[in-house]
């Protein structure tokens, strides 16, 4: 008799639910919301539901199937060592718009956001610099090299 008290009852549908959205988001409040069809993003269902979202959503993260099953899905999804694309560029930019950061790490993750984005060829641009550098070097050389022509006088 012991035995069956002992026995986890099986997760919800909406805690598997639960579950996944928290695996894209990290957010308990969010994967509450949207695993149990509460409206948060609204001023009125904010007012209204976040707070139970955010207690329920807890309380859910401490319920000891739902840690087994994240647990087991990350590292499923080898999540403790990849970081989503999405996770990536929200990184990036609390760099490159956060003003705690020096100037050239902000810079640095301004490039690679654009990389990402297709915005930006690193190898391209310095070569056009390069190209730009070189004509221009060039031209200052040449123009050294020539004698002041003589002003047309009419």
């Amino acid at each position: 008799m012991n035995d069956i008290k002992k026995m986890k009852k099986p997760m919800t549908g909406k805690m598997l639910k639960f579950c996944e959205y928290y695996l894209e988001t990290r957010t308990a409040v969010r994967s509450y919301a949207q695993a149990y069809g509460y409206d948060i993003d609204s001023p009125e269902g904010k007012e209204k539901h976040y707070q139970s979202c955010a207690t329920n959503g807890y309380k859910l993260l401490q319920d000891e199937r739902v840690k087994e099953y994240l647990e087991h899905r990350m590292l499923e999804m080898n999540y403790e060592r990849d970081l989503s694309e999405k996770e990536i560029l929200m990184l990036l930019n609390k760099i490159a718009l956060g003003g705690q950061y020096k100037e050239n790490t902000r810079m640095d993750a301004i490039k690679m956001l654009a990389k990402m984005r297709g915005m930006y060829d690193e190898v391209e641009t310095e070569q056009q610099i390069n190209i730009n550098l070189s004509s221009d070097l060039e031209d200052a050389i040449e123009k050294q090299r020539k004698p002041n022509p003589e002003p047309d006088i009419d």
